[in-house]
């Protein structure tokens, strides 16, 4: 073989090798990229699952107050204006 036809060969394996490279850099790349996303995903699907769940212990702690004697009289008075039986009802005029 001559120096023309080896340094030829040689530049084709480095070319290639550059290539091959080019290629793995683009797809660490790209994976980073994704992972990071999806990490930040991760974290608002998090902090939304947690909102969640305080929700849904106060909704619970709501259920509980609904079928308590206390609560239905409260909003039988509050809502409905509702009174006892022999209460009396002072009745303030605005000026």
């Amino acid at each position: 073989m001559s120096r023309t036809s080896k340094k030829k060969k040689l530049n084709r394996v480095n070319v290639i090798k550059i290539a091959i490279a080019l290629l793995v850099a683009i797809f660490v790349i790209v994976s980073a990229k994704s992972i990071i996303s999806l990490k930040i995903e991760q974290s608002h699907l998090k902090a939304e699952n947690q909102k969640l769940i305080e929700q849904r212990d106060d909704l619970k702690k709501q259920k509980d107050n609904i079928d308590s004697k206390e609560y239905v009289e409260k909003q039988a008075r509050d809502v409905l204006k509702m009174v006892k039986p022999g209460e009396k009802i002072f009745v303030l005029e605005d000026d």
